[in-house]
């Protein structure tokens, strides 16, 4: 097992107040004050076929549909049924997507939903992930949501205007139809897991019949307390992974995380943190576009 400390157990829910859910293999309760414990093996094969999805997504869109070819990112899940895919800028992909895709894992069982982080050619994205400011949820993605919740306006900006939603539902809902499964997971790294946190939300809230979760990587905090504890508190499973050093999670103020001494936040200071370190390792795996036939 790899000896960096990114493999403690700081994967968490958004408010680190209960115990973090699993994905395939139950993860030990990891409250906000919880030391962090070593992942283990199974918890690590877990987590890798969402981190090849979140590196996939990095591909461009024409090797991930209507064929999975896109190189070692699409290998390590060589059984993914990919249904739509967006990103190339062309106005030829199906889908409105920040460089992302819509699939069926047999495995899993589950329909995959993933986003890529943020491309930092683009002021634009630079933009929206330093937004800091605090707004109400979109009355008409989020329908009845308490306006004491807030999220950040950059990620929802981003979701918005990068995010098709009502394209991508119809995705989701045809590959749940033609698989016959009720199960969805959105994922994302980076800008990409801020607005898989936030479709999660939105799918939890238009497929009330759907099983649904949420996985991210390098996830910058999202919204303020009463956003972390609706997301506690409704029946979905929410739970994402920082590496500790990485210095992108930490710009938001009072960032809800796992103070152990081992996560990024008891651990390192804003002076010993690494930008790398945002890309991985996570199980091992740097995210990005080395494992793609053509990176985007």
């Amino acid at each position: 097992m790899p000896s960096y400390r990114a493999s403690r157990l700081c994967l968490s829910l958004l408010a680190l107040s209960t115990g973090a859910h699993a994905l395939s293999v139950p993860f030990a309760p990891d409250k906000r004050a919880a030391a962090a414990t070593a992942m283990t093996d199974a918890q690590m094969a877990a987590i890798k076929p969402y981190v090849f999805y979140e590196s996939a997504t990095y591909c461009r869109a024409s090797t991930l549909v209507p064929n999975w070819n896109c190189g070692a990112w699409c290998d390590a899940n060589p059984d993914f049924k990919p249904v739509a895919a967006g990103g190339d800028n062309s106005g030829t992909q199906p889908l409105r997507l920040v460089e992302g895709f819509v699939g069926y894992d047999p495995k899993t069982q589950e329909v995959v939903v993933s986003h890529q982080g943020t491309d930092l050619r683009s002021i634009e994205q630079l933009i929206e992930d330093f937004n800091l400011v605090f707004t109400n949820l979109d009355s008409t993605l989020f329908p009845g949501m308490s306006s004491d919740i807030k999220v950040y306006k950059g990620f929802q900006d981003a979701f918005k205007k990068r995010v098709s939603a009502t394209d991508t539902l119809a995705a989701v809902q045809k590959a749940m139809s033609t698989f016959n499964t009720k199960k969805v997971v959105a994922t994302g790294h980076s800008l990409g897991s801020a607005m898989a946190l936030l479709e999660s939300l939105y799918y939890h809230l238009n497929l009330p019949d759907a099983n649904v979760r949420f996985f991210g990587t390098g996830l910058p905090r999202v919204g303020n307390q009463a956003f972390a504890d609706f997301i506690d508190a409704a029946p979905l499973s929410a739970s994402f992974l920082t590496n500790a050093r990485d210095i992108f999670p930490r710009p938001a103020p009072e960032r809800q995380e796992n103070g152990d001494q081992h996560c990024s936040v008891g651990e390192v200071s804003l002076l010993h943190q690494n930008v790398s370190a945002h890309n991985g390792p996570y199980g091992g795996i740097n995210i990005g576009n080395t494992g793609c036939n053509i990176p985007n």
